[in-house]
């Protein structure tokens, strides 16, 4: 914390501290440690996960390249190995918003938006190295992105052809809404679905007609394979 109090006056870090006391401060009531969204317990900053918090905040603004950062919020040993499976992915998505503010700051949307199409490419990679290892080309591979810990969601229909899921809640859309960092979520979090999409087959189409992200009621996820 010192760190971040005694640099507060350069520009990135005033932009930082401000998002420090936002996610130091505020009520974590509405987020669950057991269940998907059970209330009552409440997800406190402590101090072991905080000084991991702290350190890669650190990396933000001491590395020149902004993916650099992302990649050690994405890869950091620490953020797996100090912090409940929850906890990291409620730092990782504040730390998401903190650079996404910095980087338009500093250098305007663009910047932004270099750092997603980036992002991006990976993801499709990533995924089409999935569809080449496993053989697979059906839509009900991306169930694996729904789970109890981060969503509340009902499958819909599921075949060999189809997959439709509906998502009421989602952790990281509830962490970037209070952030007001939706937009930093859209292009960094749910543009990644697409991009997983295009990658693993192109013949398999992704349709969102509802995104929490946006501000809708739920994510509606339909994936349908062209014939």
């Amino acid at each position: 914390m010192s760190w971040l109090l005694d640099n507060a006056t350069l520009p990135p870090l005033r932009v930082a501290r401000e998002y420090y006391f936002k996610a130091r401060f505020y009520s974590w009531s509405s987020f669950s440690r057991g269940g998907a969204h059970s209330h009552g317990a409440s997800l406190r900053l402590r101090p072991s996960s905080f000084r991991v918090f702290a350190s890669l905040l650190r990396i933000l603004h001491t590395r020149g390249w902004a993916w650099i950062a992302w990649e050690r919020i994405l890869a950091t040993r620490s953020l797996r190995s100090r912090m409940s499976g929850r906890d990291a992915r409620v730092y990782r998505d504040m730390l998401m918003a903190i650079m996404g503010r910095i980087l338009v700051e500093l250098y305007g949307e663009e910047a932004l938006d270099a750092l997603s199409e980036w992002h991006l490419r990976r993801v499709e990679e990533r995924w089409r190295r999935v569809a080449e290892e496993t053989g697979r080309s059906d839509p009900l591979i991306f169930l694996q992105l729904f789970t109890p810990e981060v969503h509340e969601y009902e499958v819909v229909r599921k075949s060999e052809k189809s997959l439709e899921v509906i998502v009421r809640r989602c952790l990281h859309a509830e962490v970037l809404k209070r952030m007001g960092a939706q937009d930093v979520g859209l292009k960094l979090i749910c543009m990644g679905d697409d991009a997983a999409t295009r990658g693993y087959n192109p013949r398999l189409k992704l349709r969102r007609p509802k995104i929490l992200m946006r501000g809708d009621d739920a994510c509606h996820f339909i994936w349908e394979l062209e014939e």
